[in-house]
């Protein structure tokens, strides 16, 4: 099986050249099958271009991309208290942080099958996988998007609820 590599002298991004390499094999390599994703729908029914595997921690694992996106939003889109706070986007089975390679390796894969990365994730991209850099240049903008991600998650009693509050709260006399 092939893994899907990225050195440091690959994809033409912020701060140099890159390029991408299809085709390392590993022979040391373990070979994790999964049958299901992250929702337990079987893997078997979903087109091989989104699917993607990754190498990590000298093991192969087997993703849906949609898993991928929403394992990274999740990660750079932590926000307690509204205070933005981006963790580490870890590999779900082991709960290791990916490695900046293998962060290259999944933004790579979305371009090569004409996936658009979402901005926050090409911002990400931009600053070479570096969250504290990513923080201080895109700060409003990770903000804005989970105040987005906030009310769209809300159900609909609790966004009636909250605009009664702030109609009682501010109400001009």
């Amino acid at each position: 099986e092939y893994c899907f590599w990225l050195s440091k002298n690959a994809v033409n991004g912020i701060g140099g050249t890159w390029y991408t390499g299809e085709g390392f094999e590993s022979s040391q390599s373990i070979s994790i099958i999964h049958d299901y994703d992250l929702n337990f729908d079987s893997l078997d029914d979903i087109k091989t271009n989104f699917k993607v595997t990754v190498f990590h921690d000298n093991t192969k694992y087997l993703f849906k991309i949609g898993d991928l996106i929403n394992i990274i939003h999740s990660s750079i889109l932590t926000c307690p208290d509204m205070f933005v706070q981006p963790t580490d986007i870890k590999n779900p089975y082991t709960n290791v942080p990916f490695t900046t390679a293998t962060l290259y390796n999944i933004y790579v894969k979305l371009i090569k099958n004409k996936i658009t990365p979402s901005i926050l994730f090409s911002a990400f991209f931009k600053c070479g996988f570096d969250i504290n850099k990513f923080v201080v240049l895109y700060e409003p903008m990770i903000l804005d998007e989970y105040l987005k991600k906030y009310v769209m998650d809300l159900s609909k009693d609790r966004k009636f609820s909250i605009i009664f509050e702030m109609l009682r709260k501010y109400k001009t006399t």
